[in-house]
């Protein structure tokens, strides 16, 4: 648990994670839940793609990160739009 907080404490995946829920968040309310889930989780990929072309460290948790974003906010549209 302590890694998972420090993890969160670093501003870089704070951003993963504010972009995973943006993301999520606007395709969400457009489309659906599962097409925002989809798209955090395709654009953090992409991203790390992206950073390995530019011979930068492609980082995984970066898109895990991203990627939970996408999760938690996907979960909660979901959730609303259920009830």
């Amino acid at each position: 648990m302590n890694k998972l907080v420090e993890i969160f404490k670093q501003r870089d995946k704070q951003l993963h994670f504010a972009a995973g829920a943006g993301i999520a968040l606007v395709a969400g309310l457009l489309l659906s839940p599962l097409v925002g889930f989809a798209l955090a989780a395709a654009t953090g990929l992409l991203k790390e793609i992206y950073d390995s072309l530019q011979d930068e460290v492609a980082d995984t948790v970066d898109f895990w990160v991203t990627t939970f974003g996408g999760f938690v906010v996907s979960l909660i549209l979901g959730v609303v739009n259920y009830v």
